[in-house]
């Protein structure tokens, strides 16, 4: 059938005709201010720090603070050929850890800024089989344990030990100056345990349990000085002095974490020397 439309007909199809161009239009410029937007997101998305947010640069006032500058470092004991700090230390662990070894944080100091503290202790324990003395002797030295700063040494327990950094700085009218941070250790402490005691005499089983005791205190201490050293550290991070630009002050902060990682390892290192690794303190078998 043919269609016939008047004049009027026309008219208003007309009108309409346009109206829906103009709403395309504008569906079109808001795409198009949507797409513009998308990088101001991204920039924030990409933030070296995705759990904090602040305005991106293209909205803050003339007069806003500038955003923070993020720092992350970390280390680990030197030549333990550790795996990264959000993985747990891979060890020789062989039977359940039957010890209840306890550690005190030390009590957190007095700071300027910010700076959290946490730390990690984990026993874990290889096995060691026998029923006689000499036994013993030969498993723990098949499961002798080397230590990093003694090529060729090997001990019957060893603490490993990881210290870990991050911090913010900003700078202010005071100068540039550290917003907040995080001081981590994560420690480790390996040490023998009896696959059984039965068939092992009471004296040989006593023989191994003063020896394993005197080993936990020996590897306490080590506990006691990495812990001490990363608190001595979190006082030192959240007590800096500003300095006249971040630059300088990044560099600082850096310096810092290495002077503090050295000092804890000097620490470890002069008290397993004057504990002769614990053999001062019973730490010795048989």
């Amino acid at each position: 059938m043919n269609a016939r439309f008047s004049a009027v007909q026309i008219g208003i199809l007309v009108i309409l005709f346009v109206c829906v161009c103009c709403e395309l239009t504008g569906l079109t410029f808001a795409a198009l201010a949507l797409a513009n937007g998308l990088p101001e997101l991204a920039a924030v998305a990409s933030s070296p720090t995705p759990t904090r947010t602040f305005r991106a640069a293209a909205t803050q006032s003339p007069t806003a603070t500038p955003a923070p500058t993020y720092t992350r470092v970390m280390a680990t004991t030197p030549g333990a050929n550790s795996p990264p700090l959000a993985l747990p230390q891979r060890t020789p662990t062989k039977a359940p850890n039957p010890y209840q070894v306890v550690v005190p944080t030390p009590t957190a100091p007095p700071l300027t800024y910010p700076v959290a503290f946490t730390s990690t202790f984990t026993v874990v324990t290889y096995t060691v089989t026998g029923k006689t003395v000499n036994d013993l002797s030969k498993s723990l030295e098949a499961n002798a344990i080397a230590d990093p700063h003694e090529p060729g040494s090997r001990y019957y327990a060893l603490t490993r030990w990881q210290l870990q950094s991050d911090w913010t700085v900003q700078s202010t009218a005071r100068g540039c100056m550290v917003e907040g941070g995080n001081v981590a250790a994560v420690i480790t402490m390996t040490l023998p345990a009896l696959a059984m005691t039965t068939g092992v005499s009471d004296n040989v089983l006593q023989r191994f349990n003063t020896f394993l005791d005197k080993t936990v205190l020996h590897e306490k201490g080590h506990v006691e000085l990495t812990l001490q050293g990363a608190r001595d550290y979190q006082r030192a991070l959240g007590n800096h002095a500003p300095t006249s630009d971040c630059e300088g002050l990044k560099a600082q902060l850096k310096n810092l974490f290495r002077r503090s990682f050295d000092a804890i390892d000097a620490a470890n290192t002069t008290y397993d020397v004057k504990t002769q690794h614990g053999l001062t303190q019973g730490a010795v078998f048989p």
